[in-house]
């Protein structure tokens, strides 16, 4: 799927504006999630920077509800892969809107009877206390 020239591929990933708590609250744990996930978006960037059909936006939002605006924007979208649990202060303002717990915050929205779309959604979950540090497996 993802070599056929039809599928492209946008990863959103939402940081907040800098008047924010939460972007201005450093992250004690040097091995914490946030840290994981500067290593795979560096990462990502990295081994996706060639491929044009491939691409990752970082959209700045000061709170859930321009971040929903921006999910809008990609109503279009044939296919979302969501997190089941993710974390944050974004996430918390979403919560209370989800209907469906098992699909996540972001899965729930989209599943939502106002959302206008009718892609299908993919609902992703770590596994506990696995953390995997290498995330394009090594050609030999």
């Amino acid at each position: 799927m993802a070599e056929h020239p039809g599928i492209s591929l946008v990863a959103i990933r939402f940081l907040f504006h800098p008047d924010t708590q939460e972007a201005l609250t450093p992250d004690p744990h040097p091995y914490s999630n946030s840290s994981l996930d500067e290593n795979f978006l560096a990462e990502f960037k990295n081994k996706t920077s060639h491929n044009s059909s491939v691409k990752l936006e970082e959209r700045v939002v000061k709170n859930a509800a321009e971040a929903i605006e921006i999910i809008r924007e990609y109503r279009r979208c044939t296919m979302f892969v969501v997190g089941r649990k993710p974390e944050g202060q974004l996430v918390a303002g979403l919560s209370p809107r989800i209907e469906f717990p098992e699909l996540g915050p972001v899965g729930g929205l989209l599943t939502c009877a106002g959302f206008p779309t009718a892609a299908s959604v993919l609902v992703v979950q770590q596994k506990p206390g696995r953390f995997q540090t290498q995330i394009f497996p090594r050609k030999s």
